[in-house]
Parts: structure tokens; C-alpha cells; sequence
């Protein structure tokens, strides 16, 4: 008898790509052996931090970090991380949360995406950055950056390096919202380290003045700045072609 679970395990993750929810998913991976390994990469492709999954957090589910630091097999999986809200504990950042997130992202060496965008009182992304230099696969990287110091500010210029020195970075593409004029500062250091792959950069920050000076870009690059002021919003785009 021809079953869904005897159709080749190639054509499995094309059918669970087009499952709407990460809920559904699980549920597919509950089915059979083989059903789980084909829904797993995909259940841990894209991880999403949001309000509803902060809420709960805060009732002490697992979150998806500890997961991945118990199962050493599923590490390999995640290719974006989006964060736009954290746990709170008493009203500051979860501290396990925290922790957990630390030690999980050296260890996600496929991760080619990373968004934070979240609003906190406190500093929580100087934490995380030095933690994202290990992934040398990151590709795209956007970030609400404004409690960043110039110490802090540097820690970008590591990010998808395999070392210090290292100039043969892999990422492609920066977007920053409401960067401090630290990191407005380390733009152009950014830029020349990453030149042999950065293809764009996006900047919207509330300012008075224009920012540095990108006249060293590298072919290719296109750059956009979006500057907002109380009245009215200045878009001011800029493309550069080979």
C-alpha cells in the first residue's frame, strides 16, 4: 500500500516548505521517523522571537536557544534569527534568556541572517555582539543599534569574520535603524573590511547632520539613507553601479 511516508525523503521538505505554521510543522514531526527528519530543518530554518513567543516564555516554556544547546544535531539548522521582543523578568531582560541566547549563537554556524529589533530601556544587543562574530556565514545583519558606545560600536566590525584581522567577511548586507553616532562612526572602517562582499547598506536615524562620508565604497554598493525629522520624512537614496 502506497502511504505519503513511502514517497522519497527528497520530495518530503518540498511538501513541508508549503505548511503554513511552525505549530503545524510540529505536528508533521510527530507523524514518523521520516517525517521528522525532513520537517526538522525547516521547523528550525527560521527562529522568530516575538511578543506572543516572549509571553510564552515568561510561563517557563523552553525557549528554542536551550533546545538547541540540549540537541547538538540541530545546530546546523537555523539560517535567520529574528528578535523584536524579549522575555522580561521583573521587568528587566530574563537573565536565563539571555544567557541561554549567548551561548546558543556561536554555535549556529549556518545562521546567514540576524535581525534585532528590539525596544528595550536597557542595553541588551552589546551582549549578543560580541556572541554573533563566530557564525562566518552571515550574510545579512539589521539592527536597532541607538545604546551602542564606541567600544560597543566596534564589536560590529567582527561580525561574520572568521578573525580579528580577517578582511574576507561574507556579509553582504547592513541595515541599521536609529544607529548612535558610534556605530555612524565605525561605518566607513565597516565598510572598507567588508569590502570584498557588502553589496548595500541602509541607514534611517533621526539626525541634523549628514552622516560620515562613504566616498570609499566598493563597486556595486548601494547605499540608503532615510533621515527622519519631527515635521516630515527626508529619503535620501544613493546607488552606486559597477
Amino acid at each position: 500500500m502506497v502511504s505519503a511516508d513511502n514517497l522519497p525523503f527528497d520530495v518530503l521538505p518540498l511538501i513541508f516548505a508549503n505548511v503554513p505554521g511552525r505549530k503545524d510543522l510540529l505536528s508533521v514531526a510527530l507523524v514518523s521517523k521520516s517525517f521528522n527528519g525532513a520537517a526538522t530543518p525547516l521547523i528550525y530554518g527560521s527562529i522568530t522571537i516575538n511578543v506572543s513567543v516572549t509571553k510564552k516564555l515568561t510561563k517557563r516554556a523552553q525557549s528554542p536557544f536551550q533546545t538547541l544547546l540540549d540537541r547538538k544535531d540541530l545546530d546546523k539548522f537555523p539560517r535567520k534569527l529574528t528578535i523584536t521582543a524579549v522575555p522580561l523578568d521583573r521587568g528587566r531582560v530574563s537573565e536565563r534568556f539571555h544567557i541561554v541566547l549567548a551561548m546558543a549563537l556561536p554555535k549556529l554556524v549556518n545562521l546567514s541572517s540576524f535581525v534585532f529589533d528590539a525596544h528595550l530601556t536597557v542595553s541588551f544587543l552589546p551582549a549578543l555582539l560580541s556572541n554573533l562574530a563566530t557564525p562566518s556565514q552571515l550574510k545579512e545583519l539589521s539592527l536597532l543599534a541607538d545604546n551602542l558606545n564606541p567600544q560597543q560600536a566596534k564589536l560590529l566590525l567582527h561580525i561574520g569574520h572568521r578573525t580579528k584581522l580577517d578582511r574576507g567577511g561574507s556579509l553582504q548586507k547592513l541595515s541599521l535603524r536609529s544607529p548612535s553616532t558610534c556605530v555612524l562612526g565605525v561605518l566607513p572602517e565597516w565598510i572598507e573590511r567588508n569590502r570584498a562582499s557588502m553589496t548595500s547598506l541602509s541607514i534611517k536615524v533621526i539626525i541634523t547632520t549628514r552622516p560620515p562620508s562613504l566616498a570609499n565604497h566598493p563597486k556595486g554598493f548601494s547605499l540608503n539613507y532615510q533621515w527622519l525629522y519631527p515635521a516630515f520624512t527626508w529619503i535620501y537614496p544613493v546607488s552606486y553601479s559597477p
